[in-house]
Parts: C-alpha cells; sequence; structure tokens
C-alpha cells in the first residue's frame, strides 16, 4: 500500500512538472511569434530626397589629397 501511494505520488509530481515545461515552452514559442508579428509591422523603408547642392571640396582638403598621391607615387 505504501509502494502504491509513493508510485501515484511520484506519477502526479512527475505529471505536474511535465505539464508546467510544456507550458513554458508554448508561451516562449508566442512571445517569438508576437515579436515578428511586431517587426512585420514596422515599416523600415525611408525616402530621402535628392541633395541638389554638394559642398564643394576645400582647397584644404584637396592639397591633402594632391600630396598624398606624390607620396604614393614616389614610393611605388
Amino acid at each position: 500500500m505504501k509502494k502504491l501511494l509513493v508510485l501515484a505520488t511520484l506519477l502526479l509530481s512527475g505529471l505536474v512538472f511535465a505539464s508546467n515545461d510544456a507550458n513554458v515552452v508554448k508561451t516562449e514559442s508566442l512571445e517569438v511569434k508576437e515579436r515578428l508579428q511586431a517587426i512585420e509591422l514596422i515599416n523600415v523603408t525611408a525616402e530621402k530626397s535628392e541633395v541638389q547642392e554638394i559642398e564643394p571640396v576645400s582647397e584644404t582638403v584637396v592639397e591633402i589629397l594632391e600630396e598624398a598621391e606624390r607620396v604614393e607615387a614616389e614610393e611605388g
């Protein structure tokens, strides 16, 4: 009788733990699906207007680039 009671207790506790694990998996699965649905709703396309005016390159930058080209030509 005592063995039957212990066996029944173990069986019931095993079922309780098994059902809790199943619920966690389902919950996590639903959370992932909800996150994916939220991501799908985000509109990630952005339109930028064309830049009509391009800023002129400063003379200092032009001089630095010319100097770099000269140095590369001398070394190469």
